[in-house]
């Protein structure tokens, strides 16, 4: 059996505003796991603690892939600054260029 959870993943691209069109990232991350605490705060017009709670909920039920840096983006739920934004984008990126992938079990 195959478990995906591809409508999770649109939901989340409609949320962030990605479409096929963009450009999917081969990692969830970056090397340097941590973004910095500090920053401007954003200007982007989706919910962030929206996002990460579809990244959370793919993280545990589908997708241990990202469960690193969803938790690293988790972290910054209360005040979540530029480079936090910038993270959630990145892992919704990856998961736009492997909305295929899923569990077997």
């Amino acid at each position: 059996m195959h478990l995906r959870q591809p409508s999770s993943i649109q939901k989340l691209l409609d949320l962030i505003g990605l479409d096929d069109s963009s450009n999917p990232c081969d990692t969830p991350a970056v090397v340097n796991p941590a973004p910095p605490k500090t920053g401007n705060s954003s200007s982007y017009s989706w919910s962030y603690p929206s996002a990460v709670g579809i990244l959370l909920w793919l993280a545990f039920n589908t997708r241990p892939d990202i469960a690193f840096a969803t938790s690293q983006a988790a972290r910054y739920m209360c005040d979540p600054k530029q480079p936090h934004y910038n993270l959630v984008v990145r892992i919704a990126r990856y998961l736009l260029g492997t909305k295929d992938k899923g569990m077997i079990v």
